[in-house]
This record gives structure tokens, C-alpha cells and sequence, in this order.
């Protein structure tokens, strides 16, 4: 756990580095997490021409809890390290869980091995999200409903829970495979109640808090159709009728990706236990055909949700297979236990060969591996070249060069609709601003430029490809 949280520390210092944090990624968290020290309380850098603070667009109560940090160093680093900090954790929890389900220390570890090198890991490392956050409460529960210790998993789920309003739905999963599970162990029957039932209230809690702003960013998705499916059809109803007349493509549009990618990250191992890699499919599918404006925000990487279940589907498949192996039939106990060896080696080997390979395997983050970014001599000017914008200035910063200027209590995207309030823009000539690619962006593109080339800004600042302008009229 050392090594790995060292690691991918060290990712992230260079990712950093190299200009590769943006701001609708942990950008957004840091600057939730330092506002009330600036005096704009959650407010969302990239929505506040909607007037409305984060908890309008998505339900972070998580973010409360790291604020405090930002007292000690009121830096970007400081929500990555605890993002780093606690997707390692979860290891512990994982652990713990699956030695008491597979009986087997060995195989357990393996499992937190192959946990901490997992393809979906490194995506959810490298994209910076705050849903890494949640798993440690997840494999809390998991480890917790086994051990029938009710406050831990109490504990567990709610941390979970206020990572992101997406939890609901993994969480609510979870208690419907425990449903499904009572069928067979009574003492099962009241935690998966009050699992679907905290699921279900807390998801309804959150989608009215958000829905009930009248964040106009959740208001103007509510007329388009499927955004997976848009080609289909231009409404609900004829997207839904073509989804239902091709079975086959749609199962394929959805699935074929996802399926792959956990086959290569361990799913062999989850697929004995069918029952449950069921569930994980219909989560997924979940992503894929839901037709509400915040179930289709939830998440852009199906790893998010697919790391929690994929893990869940793991370590039960490894305890049903030591279990077929260890049942002494009629082969007789000496024949029976060989089998068992045979099993518990054949699944620490899996378990470590495909953690090895998975740290040559492209994650879900723009295609790339978990090793450290390229930085170089231009990309360490960029946060001396920001220090020159006034610490009291309102300053617009470029997509990739938000986190690179310090917090304050006005710093925005580089964006035409934010320009009126700003003071100081700062950009980076060498580079294609990255939230404004596509031919939809065009003419907003198109306008940014011609108001930063008017006489209505000046240049401050131009060293190396960077450039400060300031307002000069």
C-alpha cells in the first residue's frame, strides 16, 4: 500500500506537472473544497453563470469533510493526496472482506494486489474524480456485512454515499443483491431492506436538492433524447422503439467495451459467481439506456460504478471456487485438499499476472497507461508565469491551466460567458484549449478570441507561448 500510494502520488505530481489536471475534473473539487476559505461557498467554477453552488449540479457532502484540510495547505495537491490516500485504503477493507469470505490470507492479498494495479483503478486514478473517493466505504460495507458489525456498515455506506449521488445507484444494487441473497440466509433480510431503502431515500433527497434549484444546466438536457442514442431517433419514443427493434446492437453499443475490459481486469474470477455479475450488468445497462438528465451525467466512465461491483463479483467468485474445490465428495479428503491447493495457487497466479499486465493496459483516461506524465521546461514555467497575476485579481484561466493558478475568490474557465468578470486572462498559445474542441464549439470558440484579440484587453505578460492578458478598458 506504501508503494502503490507513493506511486501514484508520483503520477499525479507530474500529471500536474505536465498540465493534464483540468478544471472539470479535480479542478472542480479543489475549488469547492478552498471556496469557503475564499468566500464563495461551493460554488462550481464551470456553472456560475447558473448562480447556483455545486450541490445545484451534483450531491458532494464529501467535500465538506476535506475542506478543512485546505486550512494546512490550500493547494490542488492537497485534494489529490486525499483522493490517492483513500483509493489505496480501500485495499484494507477488500482485504480484510476477502479473507473471511475465501479463508485464505494468500488469496487475499493477491485479490488487494490486483485491486491496487487494476485497469479500472488506474482509470478512476488518473481521471481524477471524486467517486475514488467512495470505495473505501464500499468495501467497508462488504467486509462489515460479513462480519454482521452494523456500525461499520452503517459507516461505510454513508461515506460512500456522500461521495456522490451516483453511490445510490451501486449502493441500491448491493442491497438488491442482498435481497437476493436472503432467499437463501435469513439473517440477510433486514440489512438489504434498510440497504435499498437508504439507496432509494438518499438518491430521492438528492435528485429533488438538485432539481428543485433550477440549475439551468440540469433543465436544458431535459428535452433531448437518449445522448448515447441520438442518431436513433429526435424523441424519447422513437430512440426506445429503435433500442427495442435491433436487440443485438444496442447490446452490443452498450456492453461489448465494458464486458471486454472486465474479462482483462479479473473477470474470469467474478464469473463464478453468476448471480452477481448479473447485477453488475444491469448496473451498467443502467448508464446505458436511462433517460434522466442526472442519471446520464452520472457518470462517463462506466469504470466508476464497474470497479466497486467488478470487485464485489471477484472476490465472491474466488470464495465459490475455493469452495467447490475444498467439498471432499466422493473423492475423499486428501484428493479434495490437492484440489484446493491446485485452486488457491491457480487463483493467486491469475490474480498477480493480470495485476502485472494491467500496468501495460490503457485505461480509461484518454487512453493512457498508469506511468508518469512527460513534463517538460515549458510546462514548469506555467506556474511561474501565473504568479505574476495579482492575488487579489479575478482571473480566467485556460482549461489546462486553471490549477495552475493559485485559489482566489474569482477564477474561472476561459470562457466567453465569463469574461465580463473577470480582470486577467491566462492562456497557453502552444496548446488547443481543450474545452472548446468540436464543430459545436465553434462559434463560441470563434468569439472568445475576438473579444481576447479586441482593444478591450491588453497583454500583460507573453513568455514562452504563455500569455496574461488584462483588461484594459
Amino acid at each position: 500500500m506504501l508503494v502503490a500510494f507513493g506511486w501514484s502520488q508520483y503520477v499525479t505530481w507530474t500529471q500536474f506537472q505536465a498540465n493534464r489536471i483540468f478544471v472539470a475534473d479535480a479542478g472542480i473539487f479543489d475549488h469547492l473544497c478552498s471556496s469557503p476559505w475564499h468566500g464563495r461557498w461551493m460554488m462550481s467554477p464551470i456553472h456560475w453563470h447558473a448562480d447556483v453552488t455545486q450541490f445545484a449540479v451534483h450531491f458532494m457532502p464529501i467535500v465538506v469533510l476535506i475542506a478543512p484540510f485546505y486550512l494546512i495547505a490550500d493547494h490542488i495537491l492537497t485534494y489529490l493526496a486525499f483522493q490517492n490516500a483513500a483509493l489505496v485504503m480501500a485495499a484494507v477493507p477488500l482485504a480484510l472482506w476477502a479473507r473471511r469470505l475465501t479463508g485464505d490470507g494468500w488469496v487475499a492479498l493477491a485479490i488487494a494486489l490486483l485491486y491496487l494495479a487494476n485497469h479500472f483503478t488506474g482509470s478512476i486514478h488518473l481521471a481524477n474524480h471524486i467517486e475514488a473517493i467512495g470505495l473505501v466505504g464500499m468495501f467497508t460495507a462488504f467486509w462489515a456485512c460479513e462480519r454482521r458489525a452494523v456500525w461499520p456498515y452503517i459507516g461505510g455506506l454513508l461515506w460512500a454515499l456522500a461521495v456522490k449521488e451516483s453511490y445510490a445507484v451501486i449502493v441500491g444494487l448491493y442491497g438488491l443483491h442482498l435481497a437476493v441473497e436472503s432467499l437463501r440466509d435469513r439473517t440477510l433480510r433486514p440489512g438489504a431492506a434498510w440497504t435499498l431503502v437508504a439507496a432509494a431515500g438518499w438518491w430521492l433527497f438528492a435528485w429533488a436538492t438538485i432539481r428543485l434549484s433550477g440549475a439551468d444546466i440540469m433543465i436544458a438536457t431535459e428535452a433531448q433524447p437518449l445522448v448515447r442514442f441520438e442518431s436513433m431517433g429526435d424523441t424519447h419514443g422513437a430512440v426506445f422503439l429503435y433500442l427495442l427493434t435491433h436487440p443485438v446492437e444496442t447490446l452490443g453499443r452498450i456492453f461489448r467495451r465494458p464486458v471486454f475490459d472486465m474479462l482483462l481486469s479479473g473477470g474470469l474470477i467474478a464469473l463464478a459467481d453468476w448471480r452477481a455479475v448479473g447485477l453488475v450488468v444491469l448496473g451498467v445497462g443502467i448508464y446505458g439506456v436511462a433517460d434522466d438528465a442526472l442519471v446520464r451525467n452520472l457518470h462517463y466512465y462506466y469504470g466508476y460504478p464497474g470497479v466497486v461491483m467488478l470487485f464485489y463479483c471477484t472476490v465472491r467468485g474466488a470464495a465459490r471456487i475455493l469452495a467447490w474445490a475444498d467439498t471432499d465428495g466422493e473423492s475423499g479428503g486428501a484428493i479434495a485438499g490437492r484440489r484446493g491447493g491446485l485452486a488457491r495457487g491457480a487463483l493467486m497466479t491469475v490474480c498477480v499476472v493480470v495485476a502485472l499486465a494491467s500496468l501495460a493496459l490503457p485505461t480509461r483516461t484518454d487512453g493512457r497507461r498508469r506511468v508518469p506524465y512527460e513534463v517538460t521546461e515549458h510546462h514548469r514555467l506555467a506556474a511561474e508565469v501565473a504568479r505574476q497575476i495579482p492575488r487579489d485579481a479575478a482571473v480566467a484561466a485556460q482549461y489546462e491551466l486553471f490549477n495552475k493558478v493559485p485559489n482566489r475568490r474569482v477564477k474561472l474557465p476561459m470562457r466567453l460567458v465569463f469574461l465580463d468578470r473577470v480582470e486577467y486572462v491566462f492562456l497557453d498559445q502552444t496548446v488547443f484549449p481543450g474545452d472548446l474542441v468540436g464543430a459545436e464549439k465553434r462559434a463560441e470558440r470563434e468569439a472568445l478570441f475576438a473579444r481576447l484579440a479586441s482593444d478591450e484587453w491588453a497583454v500583460d505578460l507573453e513568455v514562452d507561448g504563455y500569455v496574461i492578458l488584462r483588461r484594459a478598458r
